[in-house]
Parts: C-alpha cells; structure tokens; sequence
C-alpha cells in the first residue's frame, strides 16, 4: 500500500472514532448499540492502519535522522495506542476498571482527544 493511501486511511479512520466516540457519549440505549460495534469494528481497523504506518514510517524516519518528526510520530502513536488499549480494555473486561481515581474509559476518552492536537501539529509540516 502507498504512504499516502495509508496516511489517508489513517486520518479517516480517526475521525471516524472521533465521531462515533463522541456519538457513544450520548448514547445507551439498545437502539444504539451499532454506533458501539462500529466504533469498535473501526478501533480494530484503526490498529492495524497504526502498525502498518509505524512499520513503514518509523526505519525511514530513523534513516533520513528526522528525531523531530520521530518524536512526533512516536508520541502521536503512543496516544492512539493508550485510546485503543483502554477502549479494548473497557469492553474486555465486561465492567468498570479503573487506575487510581480515574475509570479505564475516562483514560480513554482523554488520550482519544489528546490525539488532534498532536496529529495536527504532526500534519502541518
């Protein structure tokens, strides 16, 4: 697949989440539940969309010494990362988890959206 065809992938793929993540806030009720198998269905799609960009990005970057885009890209992968190990986390474990005083979907939700601005500041060069 072509970087740019994966990168295109990539930033559907989380605004997708975004949407139905913020969607499943509102939501709960049986009428609701595909918004949930969709925006799970997409969290599955959207890790292997990750492994694929860090496989392919990360020698590249590595090679050419680009540490500031590395770094980017590394903190950027990390963040999605922690969204998708919570949200597999929250649903695997069938009830409320938490850390400390905060619950696994609050850890969640919160690297979810801390996610834009550091995709966008990853995006602008």
């Amino acid at each position: 697949m072509r970087p740019a065809t994966l990168d295109r992938i990539l930033a559907i793929l989380i605004v997708a989440q975004l949407v139905t993540g913020l969607l499943t806030l509102r939501a709960g009720t049986e009428s609701t539940g595909a918004l949930f198998v969709a925006h799970g269905l997409l969290g599955g799609m959207l890790l292997v969309a990750v492994i694929l960009k860090l496989r392919h990005s990360v020698p590249s970057a590595l090679r050419a010494r680009r540490w500031r885009q590395l770094a980017g890209a590394l903190v950027l992968g990390f963040l999605v990362s922690a969204a998708l190990a919570g949200g597999f986390a929250w649903v695997a474990s069938g009830r409320i988890l938490s850390i400390g005083g905060w619950t696994v979907l609050t850890l969640h939700v919160w690297a979810a959206l801390a996610v834009v601005p550091i995709l966008a500041l990853h995006l602008l060069p």
